[in-house]
């Protein structure tokens, strides 16, 4: 779906932001990201975790934080996923 058939006027309600984008690379994504949510109606609380499809050596099953509410999950294997969904999505409540 592209960025301006999803966006728009409607308010955008959401636990989590999950992205993976193909062929991004991981600050790409989180630029797409972000512009995503300036061009909505944002409440400003949700976690945005960007899921690189190409991870650089080394950082594999590691978690960047790179603000309150956006990370990037280098993900190794679903379980080092859902223990950071699960960390933010309970921080959230």
């Amino acid at each position: 779906m592209l960025l301006n058939e999803w966006s728009g006027s409607e308010y955008i309600h959401a636990d989590l932001l999950l992205m993976d984008l193909s062929g991004k690379l991981p600050k790409e994504s989180l630029s797409i990201a972000r512009r995503l949510r300036e061009h909505c109606k944002y409440d400003g609380h949700t976690p945005l975790v960007i899921m690189p499809e190409k991870v650089p050596n080394g950082l594999e099953g590691t978690d960047e934080k790179v603000s309150d509410l956006e990370w990037i999950c280098y993900y190794e294997d679903i379980d080092q996923v859902k223990r950071l969904l699960a960390r933010l999505l309970n921080a959230s409540d």
